[in-house]
């Protein structure tokens, strides 16, 4: 699996979403914090099977909530 991080405004973003799940449900917010976590390992195993959106920049959306990753 290729390594990934987060940049630092996204890292901020996705903990204020996981916040806000979690406020909402926890269920809520664990099934995004595992959509999430599911997204990232996907993109760094099989990264080209995303949009490119940007050179080198690929797209790849989360399932029922309505982030990507980059």
């Amino acid at each position: 699996m290729k390594p990934y991080r987060f940049h630092r405004e996204a890292d901020a973003e996705f903990t204020a979403a996981l916040r806000h799940y979690a406020g909402i449900s926890p269920e809520l917010g664990a099934r995004f914090y595992d959509e999430v976590d599911a997204a990232i390992a996907d993109a760094c195993v099989r990264p080209k099977l995303f949009r490119m959106i940007d050179p080198p920049v690929r797209r790849r959306l989360l399932s029922g909530f309505p982030y990507a990753l980059l």
